[in-house]
């Protein structure tokens, strides 16, 4: 094969997985989240569905993927040094009360941490009044590493991954997510 032939083919294939990436990370709000290949019951090898992982947020409540089977679950990853983070999260918080009794469960999962009276102070600062979990290193790993904060994932009752966003996202934008998923 000539050494043209070669760069074509290399470039072909950047190119491809550069496309895919952006495919992949480019779903927007007002797309449709939910299709018949979505319907199907996630198990522990299939592939975007929520990680087979216990999560224990700082009050000592545990989040089984077992625990959290019938509810649409957001994972919020998220830094108290992350300006944006911090202005997305009055917005979350006024979508967690409003949607938590019909089938809600938002979880934030910090990526720095200062000592518990912080994080009370943090609450009482930004209002966050859902449960929030220390992401160390191991937990990102489970969700896929998230490259920047904050990053939302938000999963269908059957644990499939239905939305993927890196930065900051609207009181309006999270609801017109959630809502479909909470109906079906």
């Amino acid at each position: 094969m000539s050494d043209g032939i070669k760069t074509l083919l290399g470039a072909l294939v950047i190119t491809a997985v550069v496309i895919g990436g952006i495919l992949v990370i480019s779903k927007s709000p007002g797309a449709s989240l939910v299709s018949t290949a979505h319907a199907q019951t996630c198990n522990q090898s299939a592939e975007e569905c929520y990680p087979q992982i216990d999560l224990e947020d700082q009050k000592g409540n545990i989040y089984t993927p077992e625990s959290l089977k019938g509810d649409v679950v957001v994972i919020n990853f998220w830094a108290s040094w992350c300006r944006p983070c911090v202005s997305e999260i009055p917005a979350f918080a006024r979508v967690h009360a409003r949607y938590k009794s019909k089938g809600l469960t938002m979880l934030g999962l910090q990526r720095d941490w200062d000592g518990s009276q912080s994080l009370q102070e943090f609450r009482a600062r930004t209002g966050l009044d859902y449960p929030v979990v220390i992401a160390t290193y191991d937990v990102a790993l489970d969700f896929g590493l998230p490259r920047a904060l904050p990053t939302t994932l938000i999963y269908d009752k059957n644990g499939k991954l239905q939305y993927s966003h890196e930065g900051p996202l609207s009181e309006s934008q999270l609801e017109s997510i959630i809502e479909p998923l909470l109906k079906n």
